[in-house]
């Protein structure tokens, strides 16, 4: 059938945005559908982690990234009374990594470098705000039906591949079921432009801190400090929303000052992962693949991880390999979402919620343990930098 493009990517965030990139760059023509007007410039992803950077680097956007943002060579699990509990240092991965150092810049910062590189390309089209609204496969293409300009149009092309978020219209529309549950508690973000590091004594860019009532998440970026905490779903957004209680929740990080509150943002957290991730010519990547709990900054990484394999894949079949290739694609992807990205969330999250106080020192103990030893605290690094699930997901056939 005649093609619009090569491939439609739906979705322009950075996994879109990746994707669309690596392909138009092997020479391939793309058009990416975005449905909103704007871009929203909200305080969502923002940790980037070395293999992550690693791949990154291909599109020579690194030392744009870290000047918008803020270098972490650390990080650390703190308790709310007596300070650092454990400090683990990216250094220890140098020998795996070219770049052995999170980078925390928000997701919005990193699409708008990317898209400034696939605007230079001629052979991709972006069509915002466009809205996917329905999907048709054939044996040599996919027909997808797209609200734009104020009316219907069909953008035709070899591969379709939905980077549309966790409400993904495209994976509904194929009938993938997204199995896996909503968290009970809600998080809630706000960012200040106060420094915590001037009061906190070795104050990490990165903390994860734990309380025998309750645990919160501190992240620098950089001219301000993101606070993550947990709110039950008995509170009412009303409440939330009142000035005196974003400032209370802040001084209970620390009292003696004034916030000014810069951004706020309440949102559910899911674990959840397609049952596959490919449909003939649709495939699916990053939250319309999978869903997880933010702690530990791994959502975005593991989309980008998603899209530079998903990539490697389908440029390999465009030039002829075996489209079985997609298949082992949807295998891999899936394998790292559940046994990687959700485990070591979940591993955080038992470390934080902890609430009996013998087992919360238990488990304080043993992370000082882990800090303590060169050996476990490597390891530990290898998981948190996200690079145990690349390579274990790699070894799936």
């Amino acid at each position: 059938m005649p093609y619009s493009a090569d491939i439609t990517v739906v979705g322009l965030g950075p996994v879109g945005a990746v994707t669309a990139l690596r392909l138009a760059r092997a020479g391939y023509r793309v058009v990416v559908l975005e449905k909103e007007a704007q871009l929203p410039q909200d305080q969502r992803a923002s940790t980037v982690h070395p293999p992550t950077l690693d791949m990154l680097d291909e599109f020579g956007v690194l030392e744009e990234m870290i000047c918008r943002g803020m270098i972490s060579p650390y990080f650390q699990y703190r308790d709310h009374k007596t300070g650092p509990v454990a400090k683990f240092d990216f250094s220890v991965i140098a020998d795996l990594v070219r770049h052995p150092y999170r980078v925390s810049c928000e997701q919005w910062k990193i699409v708008r470098i990317l898209l400034r590189r696939l605007q230079a390309l001629d052979n991709v089209t972006v069509l915002q705000p466009a809205r996917a609204v329905g999907v048709e496969q054939h044996d040599d293409g996919t027909v997808t039906t797209v609200e734009y300009a104020g009316k219907r149009q069909e953008i035709r092309s070899r591969y379709l591949i939905a980077c549309d978020g966790i409400r993904s219209a495209i994976r509904e529309a194929s009938g993938i079921t997204y199995d896996g549950y909503t968290i009970t508690d809600r998080y809630w973000v706000l960012t200040t432009l106060f420094d915590f590091a001037e009061v906190l004594p070795d104050l990490s860019y990165v903390n994860y801190v734990t309380d025998h009532d309750r645990w919160y998440s501190m992240v620098r970026g950089r001219n301000h400090w993101r606070v993550l905490f947990p709110v039950a779903d008995s509170v009412s957004e009303e409440h939330l929303e009142k000035p005196d209680t974003e400032i209370d929740a802040l001084r209970s990080v620390f009292p003696d000052a004034d916030y000014t509150v810069t951004h706020r943002k309440l949102y559910r957290v899911h674990q959840r992962v397609a049952d596959r991730l490919r449909d003939g010519r649709l495939l699916l990547a990053g939250d319309a693949a999978h869903a997880n709990s933010p702690l530990g900054g791994q959502g975005m990484n593991s989309g980008i991880h998603d899209a530079f394999s998903l990539t490697d894949a389908l440029l390999a079949v465009l030039d002829g390999a075996d489209d079985a290739l997609l298949d082992r694609y949807s295998r891999q992807r899936r394998f790292a979402a559940l046994e990687g990205v959700q485990a070591h969330a979940a591993r955080n999250e038992a470390f934080l919620r902890e609430r009996d106080e013998c087992a919360r020192q238990q488990k304080i103990d043993e992370m000082r343990r882990i800090a303590g030893n060169p050996e476990a605290a490597r390891d530990y690094v290898i998981r948190a930098s996200m690079l145990k699930g690349l390579q274990d997901a790699e070894a799936v056939a």
